[in-house]
């Protein structure tokens, strides 16, 4: 997060090509460089285009504090940018939009839909927007332990969460917790001026 409230984020993804082109940047490169050039999400979404080729693939979750969102999935070939669904946007570790092709890996590809698919039956079903849109509310969320789809994924599951985030842009805030959501405690960090 940068002290004008954009904030980014960002998941492995693995497509089926990924034929990287050289020289290109690293998407490692990319955080860094939004958050020293934008203020917002319009503004970054913009200067991301400019960065090409990227020879790498994943997906960039970008907010900011007026609540402006987006995805974008990129791949050396390919780019889509996904816009929030009722006021919400998720990622995984996969391509939601499905315009870009997954790598053959039908165990990876079912356990980050059924993540998603966790969150997504959560909010449609228990989250409220106005009582729950606070650290705890969503604490709950990354804490979750449902079935196939874990969101705080233990040893079993065949993947450890080992760290865990939450940023509120419009007040410049962000929690991390190192370790399991669900036996940690999230400490604040901030950009407020007054600390």
């Amino acid at each position: 997060m940068n002290e004008q409230g954009l904030c980014t984020a960002g998941t492995a993804a693995y497509p089926l090509h990924n034929d990287a082109v050289v020289p290109s940047f690293g998407s490692y490169l990319v955080p860094p460089l939004l958050l020293s050039k934008c203020k917002d999400v319009p503004e970054a979404l913009d200067l991301l285009e400019q960065f090409r080729p990227i020879c790498d693939s994943g997906n960039f979750l970008l907010c900011d504090a007026a609540g402006e969102m987006a995805v974008v999935e990129i791949t050396p070939a390919q780019r889509v940018v996904r816009k929030p669904d009722d006021d919400h946007l998720i990622a995984s570790t996969f391509f939601a939009s499905g315009e870009i092709e997954h790598r053959d890996n039908l165990k990876h590809l079912l356990e980050s839909q059924n993540r998603c698919a966790t969150i997504q039956d959560y909010l449609a079903k228990e989250f409220d927007r106005e009582s729950d849109m606070t650290l705890d509310g969503i604490k709950r969320i990354l804490r979750l332990h449902r079935g196939d789809g874990p969101v705080c994924r233990h040893e079993e599951t065949g993947v450890t969460t080992v760290l865990s985030w939450v940023a509120f842009p419009e007040t410049r805030e962000f929690y991390f917790c190192v370790g399991l959501p669900c036996e940690g405690e999230y400490e604040l960090y901030t950009l407020k001026e007054s600390q």
